[in-house]
């Protein structure tokens, strides 16, 4: 008889909270909602690659031709709603000598009232060549990490 009264009160509970249970869901879900009504800021957009024509060219592979070496960057896409300025680092790994990693790094500040900004990264006439990495950052975030391999161009 015990167990009889067990499974009443087991089943009485559970159809409490069956009643219950899709209500303080909604509501919980409805409290959690409330301060996520705030849009994400927008967050600056990255290109790395080669300039050419206006345009970045996102390659794997440059080649590098020493006499006339291509222009190697990034191009940032910021919101155009900004009120303050926006500081990014960028940092570049190459080969140094005795085929060390060499790590470069740099910061920016771009005025609120710029929208588009263009970073080039020289490739020094003397330069080691092989793979290179760019990694922009802003303050919480990184906001492009990309590996470039330069070898050198086919003497044509």
């Amino acid at each position: 008889m015990e167990r009889a009264q067990v499974s009443e009160r087991s089943s009485s509970a559970l159809g409490g909270l069956s009643v219950l249970g899709p209500l303080a869901l909604v509501s919980c879900l409805g409290l959690m909602s409330s301060g996520c009504n705030r849009p994400a800021p927008p967050k600056a957009r990255v290109e790395v690659g080669v300039f050419f024509g206006g345009q970045v060219q996102q390659l794997e592979r440059v080649e590098v031709d020493r006499s006339r070496p291509p222009t190697l960057g990034f191009r940032v896409h910021l919101p155009h709603d900004r009120a303050h300025v926006t500081q990014l680092s960028y940092e570049v790994v190459a080969l140094g000598p005795v085929g060390r990693r060499v790590t470069r790094k740099e910061r920016l500040s771009i005025p609120a009232d710029r929208q588009k900004v263009d970073q080039v990264v020289p490739i020094a006439h003397d330069a080691r060549l092989g793979l290179w990495n760019i990694r922009v950052t802003d303050e919480q975030r990184v906001l492009a990490d990309r590996a470039l391999f330069l070898v050198e161009a086919e003497v044509r």
